[in-house]
């Protein structure tokens, strides 16, 4: 019981932090296309 709870904790962890990731990712690409668009 003990060895699931903590697979289960480090897997909520492991997803908040990718979506996190993938919300930096997101605002790193929106700049860059801001950026080219003021390019052209």
């Amino acid at each position: 019981m003990h060895n699931n709870n903590d697979a289960k904790i480090t897997t909520s962890i492991s997803k908040s932090y990718a979506n996190n990731k993938k919300e930096e990712l997101m605002k790193v690409i929106n700049e860059a296309k801001a950026k080219l668009e003021n390019l052209n």
